[in-house]
């Protein structure tokens, strides 16, 4: 079963304790769907939509990228959804992308 964020590390993504609540709540709902939970998680927040980092192993039948919720900026922190380890978890994608270079080149 995939670890989910805890409800302090939501707040670093979100405006409040509350918020940060309720999208743990959707996020234990849609814990087996993580796009279909990232969609969801996005429009609560108000973001920019769910986006794809493509990873240099990525095939044409297979996604082994970083799923995220757009914030509008590449350093801020937000929910991301790794395919190839299926791990959920916040960061920035403009932190991953830097860290993983040979994954993301």
């Amino acid at each position: 079963m995939t670890r989910l964020p805890s409800v302090n590390t939501l707040e670093s993504i979100c405006d409040c304790r509350e918020d940060a609540i309720a999208v743990r709540k959707i996020m234990e709902k849609e814990r087996y769907f993580p796009g279909r939970m990232l969609r969801k998680v996005n429009n609560f927040l108000g973001l920019h939509g769910k986006e794809y980092i493509r990873s240099n192993q990525d095939t044409h039948g297979e996604s082994l990228g970083i799923s995220y919720c757009n914030t509008g900026d590449s350093y801020a922190p937000t929910l991301c959804y790794d395919h190839r380890s299926g791990r959920i978890f916040v960061s920035s994608w403009g932190d991953i992308v830097e860290n993983n270079s040979r994954r993301f080149g």
